[in-house]
C-alpha cells in the first residue's frame, strides 16, 4: 500500500493513506507518510463480535467527507460502507480471502461485501481465482490487475545459492492458508518418495523448515517465511520459490521472486500467472500435489541455465508499479465522479 501510494505521489496525484490506530497501523505510520490514523469507537457501545474495520467507519465516513477524494480505494466492505456514507465513490479490491471470509458461515460478511460489491463503481481483484469467483457469485464485470512491487527493493542474488532448496514464501499461522500449505507439503512429500522427483523422506524441524536429502550430492531443503515479510534473501539463496494459488500475495510474492532471479513454481489461479512460463518457472493445476511437484522439478531443472536470473529480472519488470500503476490510475479515472477533486483515498485492511 505504502509503495503504490509512493509511486501515486511521483506521478503528482493527490492521496491519503487511512488506517485505524492500532499496532498495525501506526507500524504502517512509521513508513508510509503522510497517513491519517483514526480513533475507533469505545468497544462496550457495540456488539462483542464486531470487528476494528467495523469500529472505525464512523472516523472513517468523516475524514472522507472532509477530504472529498475523486474516487476511494477501499480494500474492505467496511471500507466501502464508509465511502457510501461520505458520498464518495469508490474502487473495491476483492481478494480470495475476502471471498473465502464471505463463504465462511457468516451471514453479516457475506451480505457485507455483497452490498460493497453491488455498490462499487469498480471491482478490481489481484489473482485470477478472486476474479473468477466474483464474476460467477455476483455477476458483475471485474478488473484483474495483479499487485504491484518495486523493483529497485529487489536484487539480483549472488551466487550462493543453495542447490535444490525451495522457498515457500507463505506464513503457515496463517488458518487461511492451511490448505495451500497441506497441498505444498504433498507436492514436497511427492519428491521425497521419488514417485515425481529425487530426494527422499527427511523428518521437520521445530522452526519449520523441512531438510531433505537430495539425490544429488548437494544438500536440499524446503522453508516457509516465520514472517509477514521478507528481505529478499529466502529467495536469493534458493533454487526455486513455489507459491500457492488463491490468496492475495500470490502475485506479489512470485514477482518479488523472479525479481531476485529465482524461477517460480506458480499455481494458474494466480493473477500473475500471464508473466511465468517455461523460461522462468512453471505453472500448476491449483490443489494438486502431483501438478505442483511437477513444476517444482522443473524448476529446478533451470537451475544450470546461466541467463536463468536476467531472465527472471526481465520479466519481473512486468509487475513493477511503473506497469502496474497507470492501469490502476486508469481505473481510478473510469470510477472517479464528474467534477470530483484531483485526490485518491486509499484505504488499507485496517481488520484484526
Amino acid at each position: 500500500m505504502s509503495e503504490l501510494a509512493l509511486w501515486l505521489r511521483r506521478q503528482a496525484v493527490s492521496v491519503e493513506i487511512m488506517a485505524a490506530s492500532t499496532d498495525s497501523g501506526r507500524d504502517m505510520a512509521r513508513c508510509a507518510d503522510p497517513i491519517a490514523l483514526l480513533g475507533q469507537l469505545d468497544e462496550p457501545r457495540l456488539p462483542a463480535r464486531m470487528d476494528v474495520a467495523s469500529r472505525v467507519v464512523v472516523g472513517l465516513a468523516y475524514r472522507l467527507r472532509r477530504l472529498a477524494p475523486a474516487v476511494v480505494h477501499c480494500f474492505a466492505p467496511s471500507d466501502a460502507l464508509a465511502a457510501r456514507i461520505a458520498g464518495i465513490p469508490y474502487v473495491l479490491r476483492v481478494d480470495s480471502r475476502d471471498m473465502d471470509r464471505s463463504h465462511a458461515g457468516e451471514p453479516a460478511a457475506a451480505a457485507a461485501l455483497a452490498s460493497a460489491i453491488e455498490r462499487a463503481r469498480m471491482v478490481v481483484c489481484p489473482d485470477r481465482a478472486a476474479a473468477l469467483a466474483v464474476a460467477q457469485c455476483y455477476g458483475c464485470p471485474v478488473e484483474l490487475i495483479p499487485d504491484g512491487l518495486d523493483m529497485a527493493r529487489w536484487h539480483l542474488a549472488s551466487s550462493n545459492r543453495m542447490p535444490g532448496r525451495i522457498f515457500i514464501p507463505m506464513v503457515l499461522r496463517d488458518p487461511s492458508m492451511y490448505s495451500s500449505a497441506l497441498v505444498l507439503r504433498q507436492a514436497v512429500d511427492l519428491l521425497r518418495s521419488g514417485a515425481v522427483g529425487t530426494a527422499p523422506s527427511s523428518p521437520v524441524d521445530p522452526q519449520g523448515s523441512t531438510w531433505v536429502r537430495s539425490a544429488v550430492p548437494e544438500p536440499a531443503s524446503v522453508s516457509f517465511m516465520h514472517g509477514d515479510h521478507d528481505d529478499g534473501r529466502q529467495y536469493s539463496i534458493a533454487s526455486v520459490t513455489c507459491v500457492p494459488g488463491g490468496t492475495s500475495f500470490a502475485c506479489r510474492r512470485a514477482g518479488e521472486s523472479l525479481a531476485c532471479g529465482t524461477p517460480v513454481a506458480l499455481a494458474g489461479d494466480a493473477g500473475a500467472c500471464s508473466i511465468v512460463d517455461g523460461e522462468v518457472g512453471s505453472l500448476f493445476v491449483p490443489h494438486d500435489p502431483q501438478s505442483c511437484a511437477r513444476a517444482i522439478k522443473r524448476c529446478l531443472a533451470l537451475a544450470d541455465d546461466p541467463e536463468l536470473a536476467v531472465a527472471c529480472r526481465k520479466r519481473a519488470a512486468d509487475l513493477d508499479w511503473s506497469v502496474i500503476g497507470p492501469q490502476l490510475v486508469e481505473l481510478y479515472g473510469r470510477a472517479a465522479r464528474d467534477g470530483g477533486n484531483a485526490g485518491i483515498g486509499t484505504v488499507p485492511p485496517v481488520s484484526t
